[in-house]
């Protein structure tokens, strides 16, 4: 029974890696698209601009461990699991918004709902104890993290002591001011009873109907690079794993019904 559910899982996790293959492929399709405007000449509607981030009203945030000033963080925590691939215990991550502004000028971005992809920054390895009850050392996870987990709240310090017995790794990212900045979203209208015209009036967010919401601190040529690098790897292996799971799990199934004298 352990290795039908095995296969079944398989199968699901390939379904899964499809669907998020393709949902990049749709993603890579927008960005390819549409155009790239000034930010001064930005229209309603779905938009691409390419920029530098800048902050909001001297909205000046700091990244949690290493304290860096930018205008976006975040931080995944994730343990070394039996599988002997990393998995996320849970990710944090700011929510102010920030503008966007090249030569011609700045446009709010909201980050409600946006897909952010960001480079990361730091990272830290290690166990949150060098030596474990039997006497055998490992690597330390670096003072700096260490205080960082102890000044989290409660309830997500709890999910990273229940790992302690594992390689923990901390992965910290952020966007500082004057870092590239790409943005495809809706562009709107941020008051429509001010009498501010042109960008200083627009908010780049997720639209009503065009559904997409994408940051990156690379320029295009780069974030499609990625994407199409993604798109492959998750089809193929979706593929692949969909294809085992699913022969598999057939071949249970005959034998069951064949045991049953079904067939």
């Amino acid at each position: 029974m352990s290795s039908a559910l095995a296969f079944v899982a398989c199968f699901i996790i390939g379904l899964v890696l499809i669907y998020d293959g393709i949902s990049k492929y749709r993603l890579l399709q927008k960005i390819k698209n549409t155009g790239t405007s000034k930010v001064h000449s930005v229209a309603l509607g779905l938009t691409e601009v390419f920029g530098t981030a800048t902050y909001l009203d001297d909205l000046i945030l700091y990244s949690p461990i290493s304290k860096t000033a930018c205008v976006y963080w975040s931080v995944s925590y994730q343990y070394y699991g039996l599988r002997g691939k990393w998995t996320e215990l849970f990710r944090d991550a700011s929510s102010s918004n920030f503008f966007l502004k090249d030569e011609t000028g700045k446009i709010l971005i909201e980050l409600k709902d946006a897909q952010i992809e960001v480079s990361s920054d730091n990272r830290y390895y290690g166990r949150l104890q060098g030596e474990n009850p039997k006497g055998v050392f490992h690597t330390k996870l670096e003072d700096i993290a260490i205080t960082h987990i102890n000044s989290l709240p409660k309830d997500k310090k709890e999910k990273i002591l229940s790992s302690q017995g594992t390689e923990l790794r901390i992965i910290e990212c952020f966007i500082k001011e004057g870092d590239p900045l790409y943005t495809l979203g809706t562009s709107e209208v941020k008051d429509k009873r001010s009498s501010i015209v042109g960008c200083e009036n627009l908010i780049i967010r997720k639209g009503k109907y065009e559904k997409v919401m994408f940051i990156g601190d690379r320029d295009e040529r780069k974030i499609q690079a990625s994407l199409i690098f993604s798109i492959y790897v998750e089809i193929f292996i979706g593929l692949g794993a969909t294809l085992v799971g699913s022969f598999f799990v057939v071949a249970m199934l005959i034998g069951l019904l064949r045991k049953a004298g079904a067939i």
